[in-house]
């Protein structure tokens, strides 16, 4: 039986409508992304607030390491952020890189 294109466009719209602001466990999921990534984000404001005062402001990359770890967090998520963020660290020494490195935007619509 052959299907008119109506449903397939609704059939579409629906599958859609999976993984946007329209599911009622998006909220859910986020809040439960947001709890896990709260302590490490603690951690790192932490070290920016109290620790990193202490110590004369020499870092080669802009945004600071901290603040991009913390950005890299929020925006993939404690696994990759926090891998970012090493890598970030790792790489600041003498003969590293220096200059404007923001963290990649994720591609929010991307199938």
């Amino acid at each position: 039986m052959m299907k008119s294109l109506g449903s397939i466009e609704k059939n579409d719209l629906v599958f859609k409508r999976c993984n946007t602001f329209l599911n009622p466990y998006f909220y859910t999921v986020e809040v439960i992304k947001k709890i896990i990534r709260f302590p490490f984000i603690a951690l790192i404001r932490l070290y920016q607030y109290i620790i990193s005062p202490i110590f004369p402001a020499n870092c080669r990359y802009n945004p600071t390491c901290s603040q991009y770890s913390v950005d890299a967090i929020k925006e993939w998520g404690v696994f990759r952020g926090g891998w970012m963020a090493l890598k970030r660290i790792g790489s600041c020494h003498p003969w590293g890189g220096f200059g404007d490195d923001p963290v990649p935007k994720k591609d929010k619509f991307k199938g």
